[in-house]
């Protein structure tokens, strides 16, 4: 859908009558689905750093520097271990 036609279908609806709410729960619902995709991409390109060791700085903030501290990955198995299959 491009923007034109997003306006338009708006516009429809405002006319019938439907809720303002309705329009902001769209609007808030595109903004959720757009932040859960940023913190996807951000996820993934944090676990390729780690599958292929470029790691700058451990995740955990703890300060060590090209590595990661063995606090951080016992708890990403522990995290592993709990994921139900």
């Amino acid at each position: 859908m491009n923007a034109q036609t997003r306006n338009k279908s708006l516009r429809i609806l405002f006319h019938r009558g439907v809720s303002l709410s309705v329009l902001w729960a769209q609007g808030e619902t595109s903004r959720q689905f757009s932040e859960m995709r940023q913190d996807e991409e951000a996820s993934r390109k944090a676990f390729q750093a780690l599958a292929h060791n470029t790691v700058s700085e451990c995740p955990c903030g703890c300060g060590l520097k090209s590595d990661i501290c063995e606090a951080h990955a016992e708890r990403v198995r522990q995290a592993n271990y709990e994921l139900p299959f």
